[in-house]
C-alpha cells in the first residue's frame, strides 16, 4: 500500500533544496522534520550536541567493557540523559 501523499507549501529556498535530493531522501526528510515537529524534538539543538553525544557514548562503551557489561560510567549516562531531556523538551 502506498503511503498517502500530502501536499505542503514551502518557501523557495527549501523547495529548491529538496527538490535536489533523490525522491526516497527527500520523503524521508520531510518526514523527520514534520516528526520531529509533531513530537517537539528541537533538531538543530540535538545536530549540535551530535558529537558530544557521540564522545559521551563512547565513554559509556568503554566501562561497559572493561567491567563485561556490569557497569557503566553513571556520569557520562546521567550527562546523556539530561542532554536528551532538553532536546525532548520533557
Amino acid at each position: 500500500m502506498k503511503n498517502p501523499q500530502v501536499r505542503l507549501r514551502l518557501p523557495r529556498e527549501i523547495a529548491s533544496v529538496l527538490r535536489g535530493l533523490p525522491v526516497s531522501a527527500r520523503h524521508r526528510v520531510v518526514a523527520i522534520m514534520l516528526s520531529a515537529q509533531m513530537e517537539k524534538i528541537d533538531l538543530g539543538a540535538l545536530l549540535a550536541m551530535r558529537g558530544e553525544l557521540a564522545s559521551l557514548g563512547n565513554l559509556i562503551n568503554q566501562s561497559l567493557r572493561t567491567t563485561w557489561g556490569q557497569e557503566t560510567d553513571r556520569a557520562s549516562a546521567e550527562n546523556v540523559l539530561a542532554k536528551l531531556k532538553g532536546v525532548f523538551g520533557t
